[in-house]
């Protein structure tokens, strides 16, 4: 006789699908090894090949910890290839207590613990008719790994992402002996600026790639200019608000490109370069008051007295000529006030 049961985890990592197959009838008047075959898949739903220990444990009750345990065993570096391993329960080394025909005069679930983790839920020991026995097998012996309507949970996506933001768990379902595609999961994408956190890393909308993201830059004096590389958000945030940059002294808000005032005092930066244009624009012109002689006279060229005054420093203008034969002089002027930069 055999009994073929599926026992699939669908919780927690990592996952192990474990088809059962039992070659003794548990209920035969002598009770001999059972043969036991399964199956065991990693988190991803792929075939693990490994050594591990296994714990066949007998039970009275398919929840009950206590009383209901008849037997246990260990079965030391069992061989896992291609997902496969085989053993028989009964030849273990018992852990707790005698193996034997009287362990099978009341129902009995089997639990299974691989490499320290117990899975769930326990399985129930049935005699089962013989044509399933021929059914199943055929299906087992030729390389089917599953029953036909089987469904597992699958993520192909890396598992730090895993139900995480948009990205979801889908399932594989059992045909023609072979689970098939994953689908219904959901795998991360570019971040993308509409609340979703659709990269799976924990935050939406933040990410070094963003798609609709506009540059923002830092931006210490808030005078709306930032400095340094700008940093592409979907929203302006504390330290990176400004989305223009080139922002020449970040420590006094008068300095920005575009300033269109002139001043008389130096930057915090001791500079009087405020529009960040690289070069220093006055306000009065830089040009030293002349008189020239036509031939009968003098032309006046307004301006300062030399020499010109630099930025925040004051000057005379000079106020017309005064002549003497063909000579010309630029008359004393007045103070014409302080020179104004930016």
């Amino acid at each position: 006789m055999i009994s073929i049961s599926k026992w699939i985890r669908l919780g927690g990592v990592p996952v192990f699908a474990v088809v059962l197959l039992f070659s003794q009838s548990i209920f035969a008047e002598a009770t001999k090894s059972i043969h036991y075959q399964g199956y065991l898949a990693d988190s991803t739903n792929l075939p693990v090949d490994a050594t591990l220990d296994i714990v066949i444990s007998l039970y009275s009750d398919p929840i009950d910890e206590g009383s209901s345990l008849h037997y246990s065993e260990t079965h030391s570096a069992v061989t896992i290839s291609h997902g496969r391993f085989s053993l028989f329960i009964g030849d273990g080394d018992p852990t707790a207590g005698v193996y034997g025909e009287g362990l099978f005069t009341e129902q009995i679930w089997v639990g299974i613990n691989i490499n320290g983790e117990t899975l769930s839920p326990r399985t129930r020991l049935a005699n089962t008719p013989y044509s399933l026995q021929a059914i199943a097998a055929q299906q087992f012996a030729s390389g089917s790994i599953c029953l036909a309507g089987d469904l597992i949970i699958c993520y192909e996506g890396d598992s730090g992402t895993r139900n995480i933001g948009a990205c979801q768990e889908g399932t594989r379902t059992c045909s023609s002996g072979a689970f098939g595609a994953c689908d219904g999961q959901v795998l991360p994408t570019i971040e993308t600026c509409n609340g979703v956190d659709d990269d799976c890393e924990g935050t939406a909308d933040v990410g070094t790639t963003i798609i609709g993201c506009t540059d923002y830059f830092v931006d210490n004096d808030q005078d709306g200019a930032g400095i340094g590389s700008a940093t592409c958000l979907c929203a302006s945030q504390a330290g990176n608000a400004a989305s223009v940059g080139g922002d020449c002294d970040d420590s006094d808000p008068q300095v920005y490109p575009g300033q269109p005032n002139f001043f008389t005092v130096a930057s915090a930066g001791g500079t009087f370069d405020y529009n960040c244009s690289g070069t220093i624009e006055t306000g009065f012109p830089a040009v030293v008051a002349t008189c020239t002689y036509n031939g009968s006279s003098c032309d006046f060229g307004s301006g300062f007295l030399a020499p010109l005054p630099g930025c925040g420093e004051g000057s005379l203008f000079g106020l017309g000529c005064s002549q003497s034969g063909s000579t010309c002089t630029v008359t004393t002027g007045v103070l014409g006030g302080t020179q104004s930069c930016q």
